[in-house]
């Protein structure tokens, strides 16, 4: 799991995943609901499921927070502390598996080219690297 979350943070760092981590997390509980074919849902069943599919436990408040980026963008309602899902909406925000596992490893490519065009032997030097 740890190493799932440097990737994670990694790739957000890197601005690969956008600037709101929030919104980046959304199309993955997207898929999720989408796939289970749920049309109510709540913050723990949707903890479960993401912990089970990608290995990585996220706190409750955390996913509130992914779930209100759902109703700003209408695709989840808010029915007192439930949240319906607006399949016609929802389905916007979905990605697929396969692009993203194609992204992926075209991004962790692209970061060996570039350390390795950086140091030369692959490795890089943090000193000379600017903050973020």
């Amino acid at each position: 799991m740890q190493n799932k979350l440097i990737k994670v943070y990694a790739a957000y760092r890197s601005g690969c995943l956008g600037d709101n981590i929030l919104e980046t997390y959304f199309p993955f509980f997207a898929n999720i609901i989408y796939e289970e074919h749920w049309d109510e849902i709540d913050a723990g069943q949707v903890e479960k499921a993401f912990e089970q599919r990608y290995g990585i436990k996220l706190p409750l408040t955390f996913i509130r927070q992914v779930l209100g980026v759902g109703i700003q963008k209408n695709a989840l309602v808010d029915n007192r502390g439930q949240y319906v899902a607006q399949r016609d909406v929802l389905k916007q925000y979905r990605f697929s598996q396969d692009d993203f596992k194609k992204r992926w490893n075209k991004m962790r490519s692209d970061f060996g080219f570039f350390c390795k065009r950086r140091t030369g032997d692959g490795s890089l030097s943090w000193s000379t690297t600017p903050n973020r």
